[in-house]
């Protein structure tokens, strides 16, 4: 969200060429893209974004209309702790790779 969505994803052909397929962008890009979801730039990605004349102390939100966009249904919440260690480990994993 934060570079946008759209710019983001013109590096993946990229990456998939000189890394392999396991950097392939999942279908639901395509959805996400096509729904017209840029991320921060246009308020609106994974996240929503109050605009400019809203309260600045709003923060972003997790845009759950994603859920029916992409035809999934969350199993559970998860703790931003346990979000965050799932992230770590993908790093991890790409580090390990590289050795």
């Amino acid at each position: 969200d934060e570079v946008g969505i759209d710019v983001g994803t013109k590096i993946i052909p990229v990456l998939v060429e000189a890394l392999g397929p396991r950097f392939a962008a999942p279908a639901a890009f395509d959805a996400v893209l096509k729904d017209g979801r840029k991320g921060r730039k246009n308020g609106r990605g994974f996240y929503l974004y109050p605009s400019e004349g809203q309260q600045r102390q709003r923060r972003k939100r997790a845009d759950t209309s994603l859920y029916t966009l992409l035809g999934v249904t969350p199993k559970s919440h998860m703790l931003p702790a346990t979000v965050a260690q799932r992230c770590v480990m993908m790093m991890l994993n790409e580090a390990a790779r590289c050795l």
